[in-house]
């Protein structure tokens, strides 16, 4: 048990390039239904600068579809939901699914094949087919509609570009890439859908990180491939390797790792982490669900998650002793169905030592 609590970083180095058993291609310009796990209603979304609302607000293709029952009692909200940011299908109190992130059905790609380098500021990348890797070599670069069969990079050495990401699909359709569908700091993803990765979102220094409306659902690559004990699958991990990782929001997402074997949903650990707002999450999966290790800065905001019962190796919830820093309210277990809509609540979640 003492291994599965550490941190878990892995062995790869900061800016590798391996690839670990990719085995399939993307070859349809048009997103497919998948699993994914629907949930409760949740208060409101974090205030969010105007580019990331401006980014959450863009107008979506997706029909809407009927609200899931809420039984829920929520905590307490940070902020009123701006009326444009909850469209489509994924609004509260509904929650993300591989039919309302990733790239819009019957979107339009041109392909290009092999890895793209987006190195002009305030480039956008709209309604493309990237058979390779995206690396970002400017700022404010925008990926929005498109699809993207490797990995986004925007690191090289110590720099790290700043780049938003919207409506986007990242991994192949099969196999399993050991690496983060998007590294690393100074990023926005929107309705980003991550697929055929053993991470979805990575967080490294200096920070900066928003994740927003998106999905999440794990790969898994074995000892065989990704030695010595397999791939430490996590929804979004921080690796900050003793340098400060400062700012990491994660808003109204699903992050599903029930298939695999998962370290977790959050891996929230690092000690040079701090100032971390996780709220209206839906996760399931992993030895521990969100392991959430405050070490300094301002008390943690965790509030009004969606824990799916039983759906954990150890438990739900480590905090390793740091729940007086922790704001954590409005957390809740729940069952649900096999179309994802909530059965029932099972209780509250508390924070655990």
């Amino acid at each position: 048990m003492t291994a599965v609590r550490e941190s878990r970083a892995k062995s790869l180095r900061r800016g590798s390039r391996i690839k670990k058993a990719v085995t399939g291609v993307v070859i349809a310009a048009v997103v497919l239904g998948g699993c994914a796990f629907l949930i409760a209603k949740a208060p409101s979304y974090l205030a969010a600068t105007k580019a990331d609302a401006a980014a959450r607000a863009l107008p979506s293709t997706r029909p809407r579809s009927p609200l899931s029952p809420s039984g829920v009692s929520p905590g307490p909200s940070l902020s009123s939901t701006p009326p444009s940011a909850q469209l489509g299908s994924c609004a509260l109190p509904r929650y993300p699914t591989p039919s309302c992130t990733g790239v819009p059905r019957g979107t339009v790609l041109t392909t290009i094949k092999g890895d793209f380098t987006a190195s002009a500021a305030g480039e956008v990348v709209n309604a493309k087919h990237i058979t390779g890797d995206v690396f970002i070599r400017a700022d404010n670069v925008v990926i929005q509609n498109s699809e993207i069969d490797g990995t986004v990079y925007n690191d090289q050495g110590s720099r790290h570009w700043s780049f938003t990401v919207t409506d986007t699909t990242i991994g192949p359709a099969s196999g399993c890439i050991g690496q983060p569908a998007v590294n690393d700091s100074n990023y926005v993803a929107v309705r980003v859908r991550s697929r055929g990765h053993d991470d979805g979102f990575r967080v490294g220094p200096p920070g900066n990180v928003k994740i927003y409306d998106s999905y999440v659902e794990n790969c898994y690559n074995p000892p065989s491939i990704d030695p010595p004990d397999g791939s430490h699958s996590d929804g979004v991990q921080a690796v900050c390797g003793g340098v400060p990782c400062v700012g990491l929001t994660v808003v109204h997402n699903t992050f599903d790792g029930r298939k695999v074997p998962t370290t977790n949903m959050l891996n929230l650990t690092d000690p040079a982490l701090s100032n971390v707002t996780a709220t209206d999450n839906l996760m399931g999966g992993g030895a521990y669900v969100v392991d959430a290790w405050w070490h300094s800065g301002p008390n943690w905001i965790i509030r009004n998650n969606r824990f799916v019962e039983n759906a954990w190796s150890y438990g739900a919830v480590s905090a390793e002793n740091t729940c007086s820093h922790q704001d954590w309210s409005g957390n809740t277990l729940v069952t649900i169905d096999g179309n994802y809509n909530v059965t029932s609540t099972v209780g509250p979640q508390p924070c655990i030592e």
